[in-house]
């Protein structure tokens, strides 16, 4: 019966990601949380996302660029009544709340909702940086015992999605680039300026896609200077263009390099076979 009314509870919460701006994560920004570094509040799907490091931003902004990917929560709650009988069936210390015997109430990083051939599905993502998860680059017994333990909720955690079948995992600073999460921010703020007149930016996007056509072996910035000074595109206009392209995945780049007009025009590569810009 037990099991009959977690799956059902379970059912209810994955569906709370489709009311959007209705989701509530279980840890809030302003709430005092030891030593998870800064807080952060971006907007995300009309509501204040609640990110707790620095690392936790880079994750969601990685997930924000997937284009399978159509919902995320934060600071995810995992149901006490389970994770205390996984740690007993586990063997493992329950975090417990300071000064007390009461069990603390876990929670899990990131929830992200993805589509597949299949349908919806999702994943279960912890966040954590390279020090705190691995034992070899722990230099006291004090930092020791600290991964230890965060080790061990780990575990329970990982018990937790197992038993749900979803995927789970640990990500570090290692799997979430810098550069590439500087690349998505900025593409993701790319934004056409609608009082040109009709056609404009579609006519500025045949004509910078023609020059990369035929600029190979140049930079992308020699052919904006050649356009500007031919009184076809402004040089604003075309790094617009150019921007909102790869904003659009109609022209890709290698997202680990910092995103630069001075790169060769054979560093961007088209994707789709007709170009066309949203909207």
């Amino acid at each position: 019966m037990a099991g009959l009314a977690r799956k059902a509870a379970e059912a209810a919460k994955g569906a709370r990601w489709r009311l959007g701006d209705a989701y509530e994560p279980h840890i809030r920004a302003q709430d005092l949380v030891r030593g998870r570094g800064k807080k952060s509040r971006p907007k995300y799907q009309g509501r204040e996302m609640h990110l707790l490091s620095d690392l936790e931003v880079r994750a969601c902004v990685h997930f924000q660029w997937e284009l399978s990917v159509v919902g995320i929560e934060e600071q995810y709650y995992l149901e006490v009544e389970d994770t205390v009988r996984i740690a007993e069936e586990a063997g493992a210390r329950h975090p417990m709340e300071i000064g007390t015997d009461q069990p603390f109430e876990m929670t899990t990083d990131l929830v992200i909702y993805y589509r597949t051939d299949r349908g919806e599905r999702r994943l279960a993502r912890a966040i954590k940086y390279s020090k705190d998860v691995e034992l070899g680059l722990a230099e006291t017994d004090a930092e020791r015992r600290h991964v230890a333990g965060v080790l061990e909720k780990l575990e329970i955690e990982r018990r937790y999605w197992a038993e749900r079948d979803v995927h789970w995992a640990v990500l570090t600073e290692r799997e979430l680039s810098e550069e590439r999460q500087r690349n998505i921010e900025y593409l993701l703020k790319s934004e056409l300026d609608r009082a040109r007149p009709d056609g404009f930016w579609q006519e500025a996007a045949d004509r910078v896609c023609a020059a990369l056509v035929a600029g190979d072996g140049a930079r992308v910035v020699d052919l904006q200077r050649e356009l500007d000074a031919d009184g076809v595109l402004g040089e604003a206009d075309f790094t617009e263009t150019v921007r909102h392209l790869c904003a659009t995945r109609q022209l890709a780049f290698d997202m680990e390099k910092r995103f630069s007009l001075l790169r060769p025009v054979s560093d961007f590569t088209f994707v789709a076979p007709a170009l066309k810009l949203v909207g």
